[in-house]
């Protein structure tokens, strides 16, 4: 979905941005997808192990979380010397130029510089903003549960419809406003980063502490996924040495999400 809005908001201010392609770090974001695409086809296999062999998550379901140190180690050690490192690193400083805590402290008199905010700012905004997303996905889970059983609807197909819709949007405002100025680098890589997140952190805990079986539409959903990240990690690889990654690729691949819930009303409404 978010790569499907990506390459909307690219072809939208094409002018503006004067240009009609992604100019992105291709090697930083071809590894990225590569960590999803290996990780979450895994899981999509655990999904989908035979009964006998459901003895396997336990071991399997351990392997998402050093694969997630290992991508955080590399996305460290990395060396910034290509061209697109620096203008990375530039548009990390335009994006990020002040801290929200700060800025607010600043409008209630606090002697503070939001450019340059002391730790113990920046971890308390940390730590708000995540009791603030553990709240909200509690909320969140309770409302999908809540309105399936009253509507008589399965409660993964509405939490497949609407949980991309809660979670990622709020993400994806970064991303479009980054692509709509010309931040292309930083705008993917949001997206790519997150992705290597959820097919890990989310997945171990998937794996090991429920029965972890998708059923139709979440397999469907994970099929898509990794669909579309295979055809845009295909282009990255096609055109790294130019950097740009064509907008049809995010459309194609993002349109995905459109089939998806095509599918899914296709299903209910023959049901």
């Amino acid at each position: 979905l978010v790569m499907l809005l990506i390459g909307v908001t690219a072809l939208a201010f094409r002018r503006r941005r004067g240009r009609d392609t992604l100019h992105v770090d291709a090697a930083h974001a071809s590894r990225d997808l590569s960590f999803f695409l290996v990780l979450y086809t895994i899981a999509l296999a655990l999904a989908l192990l035979p009964a006998p062999l459901h003895f396997l998550k336990q071991y399997f379901g351990w392997i998402f979380l050093p694969a997630y140190g290992l991508y955080l180690y590399l996305v460290l050690r990395t060396p910034r010397g290509t061209a697109e490192d620096i203008e990375e690193e530039i548009e990390e400083a335009e994006a990020f130029e002040e801290l929200t805590f700060a800025d607010y402290l600043r409008r209630l008199g606090a002697a503070v510089v939001p450019t340059r905010p002391t730790m113990w700012l920046v971890v308390a905004q940390c730590v708000i903003s995540f009791g603030a997303i553990v709240v909200g996905a509690r909320f969140f889970a309770d409302f999908v549960e809540d309105f399936s059983h009253a509507m008589g609807f399965n409660t993964l197909l509405v939490a497949l419809v609407l949980a991309p819709l809660a979670t990622e949007l709020p993400e994806a405002a970064n991303s479009l406003i980054w692509t709509k100025d010309g931040k292309d680098v930083i705008a993917l890589g949001n997206v790519a980063g997150a992705m290597v997140f959820q097919s890990t952190i989310p997945v171990t805990l998937g794996v090991l502490l429920t029965p972890w079986q998708l059923g139709q539409f979440g397999t469907v959903a994970a099929v898509f996924a990794i669909i579309s990240g295979g055809l845009i990690w295909i282009q990255l690889r096609m055109r790294a040495r130019e950097n740009s990654l064509p907008l049809s690729s995010l459309m194609l691949g993002g349109s995905l999400y459109i089939v998806f819930i095509a599918y899914i009303v296709w299903s209910v409404v023959v049901a």
